[in-house]
């Protein structure tokens, strides 16, 4: 049996794919989003994979590029502050209870120098979040 048919339904500053499920995907940055309007449940299981700080530069030359944490934050500090833990805030905020953040993120080498990414993100979570870190995997 052949799947349920799947559109696309453009929506301004975000679209979706229609099909057996229903996903949205927001050309905004991910810092900007209101979770409070396009996300209707918490979730048990967050997976984020951000961007690495001045490494992978989406979007580069494109209309978007002003959108992309590479652009809109030079500094390591910055993005940590202005992009990162907004993000990370955002999805935490969503999740049940007994729900788990799964991030896939990493210190880089940029600017001629190692950019800690790590420490300060577990610092933020631990302090400011109250969560339990259960570990790092691979």
């Amino acid at each position: 049996m052949f799947p349920k048919e799947v559109y696309f339904e453009g929506h301004g500053d975000w679209f979706e794919c229609v099909g057996e499920k229903r996903v949205r995907i927001y050309n905004k940055p991910a810092e900007d989003i209101d979770w409070d309007t396009v996300c209707e449940t918490e979730h048990d299981v967050m997976f984020t994979s951000p961007p690495y700080f001045g490494i992978e530069k989406y979007a580069e030359g494109s209309d978007s590029e002003g959108n992309q944490s590479w652009k809109r934050y030079k500094q390591l500090d910055a993005w940590l502050e202005g992009f990162l833990f907004k993000s990370i805030e955002k999805a935490w905020n969503h999740l049940l209870p007994d729900g788990h953040l799964i991030i896939n993120i990493s210190d880089v080498y940029c600017h001629h120098t190692i950019n800690n990414i790590c420490d300060p993100m577990n610092d933020f979570i631990d302090t400011l979040l109250n969560s339990e870190y259960i570990g790092c995997y691979g």
